[in-house]
């Protein structure tokens, strides 16, 4: 993994989601690297909603995606549990599968993913303000 690449993501999703710790009670962020999948995940914990940033380098990805928590870890299965419940979830199907059309979307075409990074965090940064009041007040149920 290309360790000033991830450097850049940790540091901007703390810059643009410090809101989550101030504004909303989130716990401080914690960062997991995966080597082995060429990922790093920086999560903010909430009591009932996690609120998880993907930084994947082989892919040249970026995403959001809203885990439930369940005595207060996150659902280790990916989409959905045993019991078939959804514990996971892109935000941006997430607000789809709700009927939200006026999220906010950019074009990362061409860019190289240093440059992509601010501008996908920004416009996530936007799209949680603007149409997950729900998830930003950590309620249950959200992925029900």
């Amino acid at each position: 993994m290309d360790e000033q690449l991830v450097t850049l993501f940790v540091s901007q999703v703390r810059e643009h989601f410090e809101f989550l710790v101030l504004d909303y009670g989130f716990a401080e962020p914690l960062v997991e690297l995966r080597p082995d999948v060429y990922s790093a995940i920086v999560v903010f914990m909430g009591n009932n909603v996690a609120i998880e940033f993907v930084l994947d380098e082989r892919e040249e990805h970026i995403e959001c995606r809203i885990a439930r928590v369940v005595d207060g870890e996150r659902s280790r299965h990916y989409a959905v549990d045993e019991n078939r419940r959804r514990v996971r979830e892109n935000l941006f199907g997430l607000l789809r599968r709700r009927g939200v059309t006026n999220w906010i979307s950019i074009s990362l075409a061409g860019l190289s993913l240093e440059k992509q990074i601010p501008r996908k965090l920004d416009a996530l940064a936007k799209n949680l303000r603007a149409n997950s009041q729900d998830i930003l007040a950590d309620l249950p149920g959200i992925l029900d």
